[in-house]
């Protein structure tokens, strides 16, 4: 179920770029894109980043830190580092994706906070 009181807002893949859109009902406002993925619909209403106050970024692997492995997309890492962008970077994961350490590049971007189970 999702939240009335908080806006909810979901990020779809637009060439190299993400846009995020605000989403009212999940059903009516999504559509399965072709990797089996809800994403927002041609209705949903795209939203400015800079309003965000936190965001839930995906991860294979964190390190107890905040270094992440992504996906390889860098879709992330590069919304991450825009400096306008001032929401908070939140992963979540279970506790055996947190390891000691990883493979780290210049353009990666740490998260500020980490919930696990």
């Amino acid at each position: 179920m999702i939240s009335k009181s908080k806006k909810k807002i979901v990020p779809k893949i637009f060439g190299n770029e993400l846009k995020f859109f605000q989403i009212k009902d999940l059903y009516k406002d999504t559509k399965i894109n072709k990797y089996g993925i809800l994403e927002p619909n041609e209705h949903s209403c795209e939203v400015d980043i800079d309003l965000l106050d936190a965001l839930i970024v995906p991860g294979l692997a964190f390190t107890a830190d905040g270094e992440r492995l992504g996906y390889g997309g860098g879709y992330y890492d590069k919304l991450l580092s825009m400096k306008s962008f001032r929401a908070y970077a939140i992963g979540f994961c279970f506790k055996f994706q947190i390891i000691k350490e990883l493979p780290t590049e210049i353009h990666d971007r740490k998260v500020d906070y980490i919930i696990t189970d």
